[in-house]
């Protein structure tokens, strides 16, 4: 990480200066359609917001991967859309597997410091992020609580430890069927050795496709997150049609937790309306025929890049990169603050198909990257942030 809210900043556009707008009347102007967000209380921002949403099942969020601002926007906005626009479900750009772990650690498991030995983030906005869901979620009735769910590659070490969890760890009384005797074993030998995934998930289609029952019965409210486990056909790195499959899990989602409206983080990438790539969005819209999206143009920001080993800190234009020094002017004219919120109206934005890349555009300037919380090699001579 929808029917769907986009909150746009996927733009090459080009803004026509304040000197060449031509207002309906009088009373109109620029200004109307920039919105300082406060990264100290964003809430207050959104209630611009309310007349768009009506009617959506879908919101997404195109980031900047590792900027540090991004989930704190995310968390106030996802508050704005469970209060005003029934948001029960979070999609995440990871595993479904990763996912799940998020509901058993962060919202089921009531020892929080078990939760936090066990499933740890890796910087220190994530942790606060995950910090704040959990308290949120712990003050809602049990029928209105969320779920999170993850649409992404298949990640090994997280499937192994979600079927622990299912498998293990859960409360429950129910003896394992006889008939899954041999996922039990494989399992527990994979979990010894760190060897045979591949087995093991051959052995769970088998029999999943032989006894859908008793997993089922087994399960109980597991059942549909370990079917969506299952499911996923994202397997392989720089899979041409992974847009394609996220599409398809999304859907998946929508047809078995359908109680509740969805909000997803995902790269701009995959979430930019009117691309001229087939990418996650344009998928959807045959499954959802309206769709919201804001995408973050990131302005001397920073975020990193974890590739195995490795960290990269990187320096980002995002969706907005390229555009001109008229446009740039413009919206330093009408922005104030770190992060603007931004209508693309047709008195901001000549092109009407720049304005159709997203329904809004955060415009976010002068953002640190996420601050690491162990320390890890770093490329290109820079160093991490300190917490």
């Amino acid at each position: 990480m929808k029917h769907l809210l986009w909150l746009t900043g996927g733009l090459l556009l080009s803004l026509i200066s304040h000197a060449q707008i031509q207002t309906p009347d009088q009373k109109d102007s620029l200004a109307q359609y920039f919105t300082p967000v406060s990264l100290q209380n964003p809430d207050s921002a959104w209630h611009v917001l309310k007349p768009a949403i009506k009617g959506k099942k879908l919101f997404l969020f195109g980031e900047v991967h590792g900027v540090a601002c991004n989930l704190k926007l995310q968390l106030s906005l996802f508050k704005y859309l469970y209060k005003y626009a029934n948001v029960r479900h979070l999609i995440l750009e990871t595993s479904p597997s990763e996912a799940y772990l998020c509901n058993w650690y962060y919202l089921r498991i009531k020892d929080k410091d078990l939760a936090t030995k066990y499933f740890q983030a890796k910087t220190k906005e994530v942790k606060e992020f995950w910090q704040n869901i959990r308290q949120f979620n712990d003050g809602l009735p049990n029928q209105e609580k969320i779920k999170i769910f993850g649409v992404d590659y298949f990640n090994k070490d997280t499937f192994l430890e979600a079927l622990s969890v299912m498998f293990w760890d859960r409360d429950t009384t129910k003896k394992l069927p006889k008939e899954l005797k041999i996922v039990d074993k494989q399992l527990e030998k994979t979990n010894d050795t760190g060897k045979g995934y591949k087995k093991l998930y051959e052995i769970i289609i088998k029999s999943f496709k032989k006894y859908p029952y008793l997993y089922k019965s087994f399960l109980d409210d597991d059942f549909l997150f370990f079917e969506q486990i299952m499911s996923n056909k994202l397997y392989k790195w720089s899979d041409k049609k992974r847009d394609k499959k996220m599409q398809e899990n999304i859907v998946r989602i929508y047809k078995n937790f359908n109680k509740g409206n969805f909000f997803g983080f995902f790269g701009q990438s995959h979430v930019l309306k009117n691309s001229a790539k087939k990418n996650m969005v344009h998928y959807l819209h045959n499954d959802f025929k309206k769709i919201w999206v804001v995408n973050g143009h990131y302005n001397n920001c920073y975020s990193y890049y974890l590739l195995d080993n490795d960290t990269i800190l990187l320096k980002n234009q995002g969706a907005l990169e390229g555009i001109s020094q008229s446009t740039k002017q413009t919206l330093t004219s009408y922005t104030s603050g770190n992060v603007t919120l931004i209508k693309p109206h047709k008195y901001i934005i000549k092109s009407k198909r720049m304005r159709e890349k997203g329904d809004y555009i955060l415009y976010i300037k002068d953002q640190k990257a996420e601050q690491l919380l162990k320390k890890v090699k770093t490329k290109g001579g820079i160093q991490n942030n300190k917490d």
